[in-house]
């Protein structure tokens, strides 16, 4: 573990918790960054999106959370 890592206690939810719409990517984000960062299963964040593990993110892109 590192300064900063987010540790679940409690499974992860399927969908971010309102008002947590959507994410508009940042650089050198990752995919499960953003979902240690709103508490959601990394495979849910894809389905939600459409994507593949093989996706990488671009600055800019949005990512549906809900």
């Amino acid at each position: 573990l590192e300064k900063g890592d987010i540790i679940y206690l409690e499974p992860k939810h399927k969908r971010a918790t309102p008002p947590h719409f959507e994410h508009r990517i940042q650089v050198g984000e990752s995919i499960h960054r953003i979902a240690q960062t709103y508490g959601i299963q990394l495979e849910s964040l894809y389905k939600l999106n459409n994507l593949t593990p093989e996706y990488l993110p671009m600055e800019g892109d949005i990512l549906r959370l809900r």
